[in-house]
């Protein structure tokens, strides 16, 4: 995992802890709702649904409408990444009546833009073709660039699973345009990938690995842990390549590639496996590390004033 985006975790659980002192719900909520992104950052979905419905409840005492509509929103995100579309969907409507109630343009955007992605996992690209573009229409008349951003490559998407491969890469492209200029690298590595597959399978392999190459390259340089994903796509795509029927002059070549490629491919394993161990084990570490605290504590107040009282009395 990250240094970055654990110290980003740290951060948010000290304006937690700040919050909860000064009795201030508002923000209280807000927080949680950032501990739950960072928690969805570092792949940690069930803390990150734990602060998400800690943050909902909190809005719903307090009546904080727009802050309930977009941790619902994050709620069905987190669902999605889970694999439990029908459940992401139930929060995204959830949230989508709250922005529409409320006349949040800019929410209802990324909402449509979400909703398209749950619904074309499901295999209903139809309807996730027109949430997308209504997501997109609605973002470009209010000039959101995130929520453009997002239904970009929510159309692209639509467009690949269309079969429709040359207008999702346009798609695609125009929003790593936006990605550039908000110099958000983690969407645009995201937005890299997709661009991709869609090259991937429309024939251009060449093409398809030099891009995911780039997707891989920022997710490592940001710590982003989804790179070993990106890796193993890159190694799958290698390897497919490096299997293809050949020449007897090509072969001994082909066959040096292709062992290096299953080498890389088998460390990448080591790699995921390792970090599904650690994510594991991490909160009993954290639960260790706090009994240990707790012992020396006591270890220090019942020692130390019988050394004291030892020495006045020798």
């Amino acid at each position: 995992m990250s240094d970055n985006l654990e110290g980003v975790l740290e951060t948010h659980k000290r304006s937690l802890n700040f919050a909860r002192s000064s009795s201030n719900r508002q923000l209280e909520a807000n927080v949680l709702n950032k501990i739950g992104i960072a928690y969805k950052n570092l792949e940690n979905y069930r803390e990150a649904i734990k602060s998400y419905e800690e943050a909902l409840t909190i809005t719903r005492e307090i009546g904080d409408r727009q802050i309930e509509a977009e941790v619902l929103s994050n709620l069905g995100n987190i669902y999605h990444l889970r694999g439990d579309d029908r459940q992401a969907i139930d929060f995204q409507e959830q949230a989508l009546r709250i922005d529409r109630e409320l006349g949040n343009r800019s929410g209802e955007a990324i909402t449509l833009a979400n909703l398209s992605v749950a619904y074309d996992n499901l295999g209903e690209h139809s309807r996730a073709f027109e949430l997308s573009k209504q997501g997109l229409d609605l973002a470009k008349k209010v000039g959101d660039r995130y929520s453009e951003m997002v239904s970009l490559t929510g159309m692209g998407k639509a467009y690949s699973n269309l079969g429709e491969f040359p207008q999702a890469i346009k798609y695609y492209e125009q929003g790593l345009i936006i990605a550039s200029e908000l110099n958000d690298r983690r969407y645009e590595s995201t937005i890299l990938l997709a661009k991709s597959q869609a090259m991937y399978e429309s024939g251009d392999t060449f093409s398809a690995m030099h891009v995911a190459e780039s997707a891989l390259r920022i997710r490592e340089e940001i710590g982003d842990p989804r790179a070993d994903n990106a890796r193993g796509q890159l190694l799958d795509w290698q390897m497919a390549e490096l299997t293809r029927p050949t020449t007897a002059d090509e072969l001994p070549k082909r066959m040096r590639e292709l062992k290096s490629a299953m080498k890389e491919r088998r460390r990448s394993e080591r790699r995921q496996a390792w970090n599904r161990i650690k994510k594991r084990l991490m909160p009993v570490y954290v639960r260790i590390a706090n009994i240990g605290c707790v012992l020396l504590l006591v270890l220090v107040f019942c020692v130390c004033p019988i050394w004291v009282l030892m020495l006045l009395f020798r």
